[in-house]
């Protein structure tokens, strides 16, 4: 693969990860409505959801190569709101009387 293809996949692979941390954000906002239902049940399997893509997205940032720093930065700063709805979501959750699932 030469310097072009490589940059070519870096470049898919990184409207991959931010077409998905956008849809992900959707996610919390899902467990919401299922706790506002009260189903704890479908709220926790959401949250737990959201979780896994939050930590997909960190680890794909963390290895992403130096010439991508800006996009980094931007996923970063994308991947700590995430994180922050889902806190909020499960802190609601919590207060609804569920288990915990997010620490």
């Amino acid at each position: 693969m030469d310097k072009e293809q490589l940059r070519e996949t870096d470049q898919a692979c990184l409207d991959l990860i931010e077409t998905t941390i956008e849809v992900a954000f959707s996610i919390p906002r899902q467990a919401e409505v299922e706790i506002g239902r009260g189903d704890a049940e479908h709220a926790t399997e959401l949250i737990a959801k959201a979780a896994a893509t939050h930590n997909v997205v960190l680890r794909y940032t963390q290895n992403m190569r130096a010439e991508f720093e800006v996009e980094k930065q931007e996923l970063c700063l994308a991947g700590r709101r995430l994180l922050e709805a889902i806190r909020a979501a499960e802190r609601r959750r919590r207060q609804s009387g569920s288990q915990s699932f997010v620490a």
